[in-house]
């Protein structure tokens, strides 16, 4: 087996663990969290996937491998260059200096430069 799909990871340990009849969820979690041996990372379609840590180079590789597609999105909804310049600066700004856990970061969208630009162009919603 290749890798598991693990958007949701209970689901991915089911998985797993039916693929191969001697382990348990707690196998896997051991795997994931203790041993290392078991890594998250993104599969071909963006999508979270379960990978043996031994073979993250080989899947790397085939996921650089696939080829893209054109976008379904009209141009108009990407950022332009100067768009994503002034996200990347905002982004800078907000965490100068600071450590933010996700909790604690939260708070300060949108009290930002990169906040309302984010609103504007349809990415962040809110802002």
């Amino acid at each position: 087996m290749m890798g598991a799909h693990a958007q949701v990871l209970s689901a991915a340990e089911v998985s797993v663990g039916v693929r191969a009849s001697t382990l348990t969820r707690a196998d896997v979690r051991t795997a994931l969290w203790d041993e290392r041996t078991l890594i998250k990372t993104y599969g071909p379609r963006g999508t979270v996937h379960l990978l043996p840590a031994r073979k993250l180079p080989l899947s790397s590789a085939a996921v650089t491998a696939v080829p893209t597609g054109p976008s379904p999105f009209p141009p108009d909804v990407r950022l332009t260059e100067e768009q994503a310049a002034q996200v990347v600066a905002a982004i800078g700004e907000a965490l100068e200096g600071t450590c933010l856990t996700l909790d604690g970061g939260a708070g300060r969208r949108g009290r930002h430069r990169g906040g309302r630009l984010l609103g504007h162009a349809g990415v962040g919603g809110r802002g």
